[in-house]
């Protein structure tokens, strides 16, 4: 299976402006998580998919691969399949550029799930909501699994099925496409509930698709919001640079 990692990086973030380029232990956040994310070593190749130059040039002068594109796509996985399209692999993982803490394992564990399952044409992550209040919080997204481990629902609000509670997880920004699959996603016409909620995710679920999820035990750290960067910098600055 010839695997290719993307990661899109879009400057102006709507949540948090430039959010890409902040700085953690005084290093750009993209840098943080291109770094990390190579280490996964069943890449073919490992690309940083951006409309900024300044991100470009980041990346190139670190030794990484870059593909600029200022076409307006309407979200991540839409700006990786423009990436990967011209590309020889079976799959894509879009792996968001605020998931400072991601882990190797944790991909290993998401393709697993598309492997065991040739069904499936795309595998995303979760982790338990360890604190309750967190369930509230818009910038967390929930993801609720079937007994199959598909997933049945995505929301920023709690999830819930016939007005009864059931476990949310926490959802990782990683989506681990077949390619062909990612690129009829970019060919499919938005959602309401995808725009309405501004998930990209849904889009799958709305036009009849399942999507595989892995239950990694370890939350991870997305940089949200000014209050996540300033908890990661303290973070790092207690774990001596490791989350």
């Amino acid at each position: 299976m010839k695997i290719v990692g993307v990661i899109p990086a879009r400057l102006a973030s709507s949540r948090f402006p430039r959010k890409a380029l902040a700085l953690i232990a005084g290093r750009p956040m993209i840098l943080h998580v291109w770094e990390r994310v190579r280490a996964f070593s069943r890449f073919e190749r490992l690309i940083v998919a951006t409309d900024d130059e300044s991100i470009s040039q980041l990346i190139i002068q670190n030794g990484g691969e870059v593909v600029l594109s200022n076409e307006p796509f309407k979200n991540g996985s839409e700006r990786c399949a423009s990436a990967v399209a011209d590309i020889d692999c079976d799959v894509c993982i879009d792996i968001q550029g605020d998931e400072i803490s991601i882990t190797p394992e944790q991909l290993e564990r998401t393709v697993q799930v598309l492997e065991n399952n040739p069904d499936l044409h795309v595998a995303t992550a979760a982790f338990p909501v360890l604190q309750s209040e967190d369930l509230s919080d818009p910038n967390l997204v929930k993801v609720a699994v079937d007994a199959l481990g598909h997933a049945i629902e995505f929301s920023r609000k709690p999830i819930t099925v016939a007005g009864q509670k059931i476990t949310n997880y926490g959802h990782a920004g990683i989506y681990v496409y077949r390619k062909d699959f990612l690129i009829e996603y970019a060919r499919l016409p938005q959602t309401s509930r995808e725009i309405a909620e501004s998930l990209e995710q849904l889009r799958i679920l709305e036009h009849g698709h399942k999507i595989g999820v892995a239950i990694i035990n370890k939350p991870l750290l997305s940089v949200n919001t000014p209050e996540d960067l300033a908890l990661a910098n303290r973070l790092f600055s207690q774990e001596g640079g490791v989350i």
